[in-house]
């Protein structure tokens, strides 16, 4: 697919990502693909449900149909209830990499937030507003 087409192919609902799997508990809906350069940027939210696995949640990014098999050069994830969000990446694959939670675990005190444990989301999480935008590089 040539770089200019991306765009349009995600808006006539021609680019499509991959299904979640059952156990999965984060949807990764995308809203917006562009070529910008030697990049394609896609940008999307993110809808936690269910629990938090040990190490954090596997964000496969291989059914987005961006030409390449490299992992992607950067990912942000942002929120807006106060719970951080940081992406791993997975140096294998583009359908490896982490979504870590971080949430406050002491209400009223001045900690550092710490990573969510294995266990059923806050609320906090769950009602949150994620997006997130990942970089590509268009001709590694």
């Amino acid at each position: 697919m040539k770089r200019f087409l991306l765009p349009f192919a995600l808006a006539l609902g021609l680019l499509a990502v991959a299904p979640r799997p059952a156990d999965a508990a984060v949807a990764l809906t995308v809203n917006r693909v562009s070529t910008h350069g030697k990049f394609v940027i896609m940008s999307g939210t993110l809808v936690f449900s269910g629990s938090y696995p040990t190490g954090g949640e596997t964000l496969n990014l291989n059914g987005l149909q961006i030409p390449g098999t490299v992992p992607p050069r950067m990912v942000l994830v942002t929120g807006e209830t106060g719970a951080g969000y940081a992406y791993t990446h997975s140096a294998a694959s583009r359908s490896a990499g982490k979504v870590k939670v971080f949430v406050e675990q002491t209400v009223g005190t001045n900690t550092l937030l710490a990573e969510h444990t294995a266990a059923t989301y806050v609320a906090g999480v769950t009602s949150d507003t994620v997006k997130v935008m990942v970089w590509f590089d268009l001709l590694r």
